[in-house]
This record gives C-alpha cells, structure tokens and sequence, in this order.
C-alpha cells in the first residue's frame, strides 16, 4: 500500500553549480541531480521544476523508505549541501513529528544556523521520547548553550554524561563546561576526550587551554604543539601559537622569579646596536621573520636549542630571537604592544645603550 506522497521544496539557487548551467539544460541537470540522490530511497519520486524552485514528489511505500529518505538527507549535510538537507529534513518533520533520526538531524541542523528556540524544542522532544539517548542529551546542550543558558546546558551535559561515561564529545562538552568555572574540575574529562579523539583539534585545544589555566604548563604547551601539527593553518593553530607565547613569557618571568634576565638585557642590548648600524628597512626585515619564525614557538629557556634567519647570520637562541624582536618592534611602533613581557629588561639595555652612545660623543 502506497503512502502519502511526501512534498520536498528546493530553491534553485541553493543547487551547487546551479549558476553555470545553462538555460537549455537546467532542466534535465536539475532532474539529474535529484534523481541521483532520491534513486536509493525506494518508492517513486516525480519532480517539478518552477521559475525558482523545485518541488520533489516522493511517494515511500514502506517505513524502510522512509529511513532511507533520512540517509539522503543526511547524506546532502555530510556532503555541504545543508539547504537541501534542511529541505527534507524539514518535510519529513512535518510528516513524522516523533522520529527520533529527523528529530535529531534536524534539530541540529537548526542549531548550526541559530534557531536555537526551535532547535530546543526538536531536542527536549527527542530527549523526553528516548530519555538515556547521550546523543540527544548532548546535542540539546549544545542549543541551550547556545542560547545563552549554561545552567541547563550544564545539567543536559551531565545527563549525557550519565548515560554514556565514553562519549568523547560528552567529555569535550563537559569538560569545557565545567572549566569556564573551575579549570580543575573540567581537566579530568577534557583529558580523557583528548585521548579518545587524538585528531580532533578541538578536543586538543580545549584540553591544552584548560592545563594552562590549571597552571601544568609543559603538559598544555604539548597539546598546542599537537594542534599546530594536526591542523597548521587554522584558527585553531594561531589560538595554539598565541597560548604557546603566552606559555614562554610565564616560563620567562617564572624562571627570573620577577627579576630582570641578565641574559635579556644583554641581548636586547646588542639588538639596539646591530639595528643601529643596520637602518629601519634592514630591523623592519629581520624583525618580521623572528615574528614569522615564532608564531610556531620559540624555545627560550633552552640555550642549546639554535635557529637561523635568512635575514642574519649566525646562530641564535630563542631568548635572543625574543629580545631582537622585542628591539625590533619598538624601534617601528614604540607604542605597540607586543605581548612580550621584556619591557623592564629592554629599559635596562636603553639605558646602557644611552650611556654608552654618550661616552663615544666627541667633546666639544
């Protein structure tokens, strides 16, 4: 027995590729391409195509038609093609009001795009029908966070949590949770996210961010190293460089135990007299590739560890690096901030270097 045929809405403009295909074959492309998608949904499938829009008629014959209409929808999200999802998604809602699958799908999908009223109402459905689903739980945290309420995105997070002690995503959710209040409460299940997803940037991150506010900082400086290796030219990984630096000047002031480095000092000292000789374009250029070379990370406190510049000769240190490039930068914009703590060491060599300029001014 042929059910009720199910009405699919697709704008045109929304078709990816739509805008090369030309007038003469847009119609037969248009049929191509959801016959492509539909072949594997059983039933029949009629479609229409107006001015700016395309009106797919499917007709399931059995329930099994119906979880495979959720997999071609789903398939359109997992392939980018998220308006087409959302369009069946939307459709098979609205014929199905209590399947778990479009609830979920759904649901998520409206939180992506910020419907997160609707969104909460889709996922506290699916919640109360399959009460120790994780997933569900976990999902319409997500949306109450969202929305603006970590009270109940908390309680949602433990109620995954609850029902799935393994889930990963659970972990990195609670976790990041709990860390915003108290980074030592959070640490436990951030740790055990980033074990269970070694490839998740994220999952890294977070894990990462949340030793360094726990003050384990060799511990956080690895997991930034990983993220930067796993996803190098990301936000992730500038999030990653910027706490590593972070890192480095803790570690600088800690080692110093709040006095000037003599080491610093010294080396922002020499910095002040090669870029003396050297001119503003030759420090601009020397200055600019220690800033290139350290977004990766410097190793300050080894003094074994030596880099080399393009730009200069020799064999250097990463504290060296650090002091040329703090030099470097208030000799272009003495009123930037650097986000390099060596301002009490490079006054101490400015002053040095005033006192030696004076001794070698002729006499009148």
């Amino acid at each position: 027995m042929t059910l009720e045929p199910v009405k699919f809405n697709f704008k045109l403009s929304d078709l990816p590729g739509y805008e090369h295909i030309a007038k003469k074959d847009l119609h037969q492309k248009v049929s191509d391409f959801f016959n492509d998608y539909f072949k594997n949904m059983g039933g029949e499938t009629l479609i229409e195509m107006n001015q700016d829009t395309v009106v797919v008629q499917w007709f399931p014959v059995s329930m099994q038609d119906t979880e495979a209409a959720i997999q071609t929808a789903v398939a359109f999200l997992q392939k980018g093609e998220t308006a087409q999802g959302e369009a069946m998604l939307a459709a098979l809602h609205e014929r199905y009001p209590d399947h778990a699958a479009i609830l979920y799908n759904y649901g998520m999908v409206l939180s992506d795009k910020s419907d997160v009223k609707k969104a909460i109402s889709l996922l506290s459905l699916l919640a109360k029908l399959e009460p120790k689903n994780s997933r569900a739980w976990n999902a319409l945290a997500v949306a109450y966070n969202r929305s603006g309420d970590r009270q109940k995105a908390l309680a949602a997070l433990q109620e995954s949590h609850s029902h799935d002690p393994e889930d990963p995503y659970a972990l990195r959710n609670l976790g990041g949770a709990l860390a915003k209040d108290d980074p030592e409460k959070g640490l436990p299940y951030l740790e055990k996210a980033a074990q269970l997803l070694p490839d998740d940037p994220q999952a890294q991150y977070a894990c990462g961010l949340c030793m360094m506010q726990s003050n384990h900082l060799d511990d956080a400086d690895a997991f930034f190293q990983k993220v930067i290796a796993l996803v190098p030219y990301t936000e992730y990984a500038e999030k990653a460089k910027e706490a590593r630096t972070e890192i480095s000047r803790i570690n600088m002031r800690n080692k110093a135990d709040g006095q000037l480095r003599p080491d610093a000092v010294m080396y922002c000292l020499a910095a002040l007299e090669k870029f003396k000789e050297m001119g503003l374009q030759k420090t601009q250029t020397i200055t600019y590739e220690i800033a290139m070379l350290g977004r990766s990370g410097l190793k300050i406190n080894d003094p074994d560890h030596k880099y080399h510049l393009e730009s200069m000769d020799g064999e250097f240190t990463g504290m060296q690096l650090l002091s040329y490039m703090y030099v470097g930068l208030k000799q272009l914009d003495p009123e930037l901030d650097s986000g390099i703590d060596l301002e009490k060491e490079y006054e101490a060599a400015l002053d040095m270097f005033r006192q030696e300029s004076q001794l070698h001014e002729p006499t009148s």
